[in-house]
């Protein structure tokens, strides 16, 4: 086993959970030693591949391995040096640095630190730079020391935005539809279903993982969209993973579907809000909601076969300041499934409240009672 530490993304508990349920999904062995809101310390197997994880995960902004001395930095054959050290709970960046100093002199070597921010370099920064070529980060956690090795590629999810098809007010974030499917812990040539696919970026995501998929959508020019985001993607990627898509609502999905190992979705969250709504109409609102679904899972139930279901639920903020919920664990008690807590250290459901939005929104995993 070798020790990593994965800086973690904004929502950190989501992002544990995001990686725990990935190696839960794929039966790895692992131990979680330590976690904060920036950085978990986890032991992994010796074989684990770094970088196809990096890839998979939606919540995690970079991977470092853990070294025993500084002597197993892997150092570029370089004459000048770009290197930043990030200090997670640490005070020893100092003492760290002036070690590098005299390495670079002893090797004539010119090293120039870069100013790092809260989560060290920003993938950005290291996409630019070249970092991995030009130079080096390192990670301080507490006493720990580690290597950057992986690093999140944002020029990856911007050309994947440049999809044919792209509704902003309709729109799961390629993070967060990365996250979902792993919390629904399905992997490889698994069949993963979104009954509520919009344009398809949840499908989107899981096909470039290897999963198969089926999106369901009631509005024929979403899945209009979504068969033309698909293929744009096929074409692009050459993926090798089959999908398929069906214009009837989520509640028939037992009518049209056999079976299915996993679902991942954010679901209808009622009308798109410009300005917070009156307590009044959240709870209107809620109650339509809860009644959809109640019904779909009391649906879906037939066709989910072993996996679990990664589900986001609205949480209303009012004009009054009188928040408005919807009880999805009442919901889904009523219709067989119960919440499933990949690590009992984080509390589902997890609140996700993006800056700049008029609704909060909960985050559930659930599987069959």
């Amino acid at each position: 086993m070798k020790g990593y530490i994965f800086v973690l993304g904004r929502d950190f508990q989501l992002s544990i959970l995001e990686i725990i349920s990935y190696l839960q999904a794929r039966k790895m062995q692992y131990k979680i030693k330590s976690f904060n809101k920036k950085a978990a310390l986890i032991s992994l197997p010796d074989d684990t591949d770094i970088n196809k994880m990096m890839l998979y995960l939606g919540g995690t902004v970079k991977i470092a391995r853990v070294l025993n001395s500084i002597n197993e930095l892997v150092m570029p054959n370089k004459n000048k040096i770009y290197y930043s050290i990030l200090e997670i709970d640490s005070k020893n960046g100092e003492k760290i640095n002036a070690e590098l100093r005299k390495t670079f002199k002893k090797e004539k070597m010119k090293g120039y630190l870069k100013r790092s921010e809260d989560i060290g370099l920003s993938p950005s920064k290291f996409v630019k730079k070249n970092i991995f070529e030009e130079g080096f980060e390192i990670i301080l956690y507490g006493e720990i020391m580690a290597e950057t090795i992986a690093v999140f590629d944002p020029r990856e999810h911007e050309f994947r935005d440049n999809r044919p098809y792209l509704d902003k007010k309709k729109l799961t974030s390629i993070r967060l539809s990365k996250i979902l499917i792993n919390l629904s812990q399905a992997k490889e040539h698994d069949t993963l279903l979104d009954p509520f696919c919009g344009s398809a970026t949840i499908l989107q995501e899981a096909l470039l993982m290897g999963i198969n998929v089926i999106g369901m959508d009631t509005d024929s020019m979403s899945i209009y969209q979504a068969n033309k985001n698909l293929n744009w993607l096929r074409n692009k990627y050459n993926f090798k993973s089959s999908f398929l898509l069906v214009n009837k609502a989520a509640q028939s999905s037992s009518g049209y579907i056999e079976k299915v190992d996993a679902v991942a979705t954010e679901p209808y969250l009622g009308p798109y809000l410009k300005r917070l709504p009156s307590l009044n109409n959240a709870e209107k609102t809620a109650v339509e909601l809860a009644r959809l679904y109640f019904d779909f899972l009391n649906d879906l139930k037939i066709i989910l076969k072993k996996g679990k279901v990664a589900i986001v639920i609205p949480k209303f903020r009012t004009k009054e300041q009188a928040p408005v919920k919807i009880d999805l664990q009442e919901i889904a008690g009523g219709a067989g499934f119960k919440i499933y807590n990949p690590f009992p250290g984080i509390k589902i459901p997890v609140l996700y409240a993006p800056k700049g939005t008029k609704l909060d929104r909960e985050i559930y995993i659930l599987e069959k009672a």
